[in-house]
């Protein structure tokens, strides 16, 4: 039986797929600073992180006085829970793990709960994203149906939930979960990197510098170019907006598997010169469109917590967003922006054109957005909110 104290500092064994924090991804954003922050917590936080044989530019090994990422190696994500599995009980016969934690309900989740099982240690599970009977989420892929079912399974098991949003907590309790063992703390992000309030940024040089100089009216989404974010239904949109607006740019900054079905879709709506794919934009440079723009868009049909949104907000920009989980957070529907049904092409297209022929309302929206982000995204109550939550774990009695 093993109990930790939470005054103590714990040995922390995560199982994670987040690979960006075995590189030195400048795309990424802040994945990497903020498991160091978690580390220095902690008495020391060892990482096992998804990585593919295939990436020789991982890094192999990283470890300091408080945080080690071990990478798996594995042949694909099949065999990662395999890979997961062998480093993660090969580390908790071999060091002092105080408790574990997971980044997902599923095959991480999977792992942990074999491992806590086996060495009966205390589990904590996270779920970063508004998954659990999800018809979006669940008609994407055949699989979603069986994770749906597997995260269920897992998460009886987990002795702390972490969620990012008000809304996922009260669905979970819907569904039967103890609302005592669930934590709702936002993933942190240095937000406050992307305010204009003291910067000198010339927009007229940064849309010459960009070859956006013809148009007058930028719009902003940031994100990975994949099947969640559904952007083909933002160039629909667009294509509404351009009829009345022809002067208005999307940029859509970001990479993925989505880009030849976005590219088609550009094409079909005749949209080639008002909509740019950018391609990856290293993150310090994403704040130089989101000061550019003149609105931000999120139509994505899942997500939990959307730093990029919350980026958006702090930079003081007006947002379109679909109501998804974390859009609720986010959002103060007719005052910060504007929360609109997920697909509803009408609804995208109206509010982007009305943002855009209201600037003083605009302006209002995105500064009162900016106050409203401020006060979610503070580092004590992130950072050191989790730290707690992993603490309470440990205390468990198993």
């Amino acid at each position: 039986m093993k109990k930790t104290e939470n005054t103590n500092k714990i040995n922390l064994l995560g199982i994670c797929l987040d690979f960006r924090m075995l590189e030195k991804d400048l795309v990424g954003g802040d994945v990497d600073d903020r498991q160091k922050s978690y580390a220095s917590y902690l008495g020391h936080f060892y990482q096992v992180v998804y990585s593919k044989k295939s990436r020789a530019a991982y890094r192999k090994f990283s470890g300091d006085d408080k945080l080690t990422l071990i990478p798996t190696d594995s042949i694909n994500r099949v065999s990662f829970i395999y890979d997961a599995l062998k480093i993660g009980w090969k580390m908790c016969r071999t060091k002092k793990i105080d408790a574990l934690t997971t980044e997902d309900p599923f095959t991480t989740g999977l792992v942990g709960l074999i491992l806590k099982k086996r060495f009966r240690l205390p589990l904590n599970i996270q779920i970063h994203n508004d998954f659990f009977d999800n018809k979006y989420w669940i008609d994407l892929r055949f699989v979603n149906r069986v994770f749906n079912k597997l995260g269920k399974f897992t998460l009886k098991y987990a002795d702390t939930i972490r969620v990012g949003t008000e809304y996922e907590k009260k669905k979970l309790c819907e569904m039967g979960f103890a609302p005592e063992k669930i934590r709702v703390i936002p993933v942190y992000a240095d937000v406050e990197r992307f305010s204009t309030e003291e910067s000198n940024f010339n927009r007229e040089e940064f849309l010459i510098e960009a070859g956006l100089s013809r148009f007058t009216k930028l719009i902003v989404s940031t994100g990975r170019l994949e099947p969640q974010k559904d952007y083909p239904v933002l160039i629909q949109a667009m294509a509404e907006v351009c009829k009345t607006h022809p002067d208005a740019v999307l940029c859509l900054l970001g990479e993925g598997s989505d880009r030849a079905r976005i590219t088609s879709e550009i094409e079909r709506q005749g949209l080639k010169d008002n909509v740019i794919l950018t391609g990856a934009v290293p993150h310090k440079d994403v704040a130089k469109y989101l000061q550019a723009c003149d609105l931000f868009v999120m139509p994505s049909i899942y997500e939990g917590t959307c730093i990029a949104l919350a980026e958006a907000c702090f930079a003081g920009k007006p947002v379109v967003a679909t109501a998804f989980a974390g859009a609720h957070e986010l959002v103060i529907d007719g005052k910060t922006g504007f929360r609109v049904p997920i697909r509803d092409l009408g609804s995208i297209s109206g509010k982007i054109i009305s943002l855009l022929e209201n600037a003083n309302e605009a302006k209002v929206m995105g500064l009162a957005g900016r106050a409203h982000v401020a006060g979610l995204f503070n580092k004590d109550h992130n950072i050191i909110g989790v730290v707690r939550m992993w603490k309470d774990t440990a205390a468990v009695a198993v």
